[in-house]
């Protein structure tokens, strides 16, 4: 599978400005992991629902790689994982998160 995202310039620049601002108002914890990338959040008011959000839009952009979320008590967790130069892809799409 190719290792690329099929979102034009515009709708990549408002893809990341909304990833930016979910980071900036709940990140807690992001960790560089061997296969991806995990992010952990602060449940914050519609939080776990804009996180969904993106990992479904990220699913059809970025399918490299293996999105999901899940909610474990206080704290939403996104893993982002792929194989191969797809975790290299991750580690640098989500460098400035």
């Amino acid at each position: 599978m190719p290792i690329a995202c099929t979102l034009g310039s515009e709708a990549h620049r408002d893809r990341r400005e909304r990833w930016l601002r979910l980071t900036r108002q709940a990140l807690d914890e992001k960790r560089l992991t061997p296969r991806g990338v995990q992010l952990r959040l602060r449940p914050l008011g519609g939080v776990e629902e804009e996180a969904r959000a993106l990992v479904a839009l990220e699913r059809g952009c970025c399918s490299f790689a293996r999105w999901s979320v899940e909610r474990h008590g206080a704290t939403v967790t996104i893993d982002i994982s792929a194989s191969g130069e797809g975790v290299k892809a991750l580690h640098a799409l989500f460098d400035d998160a």
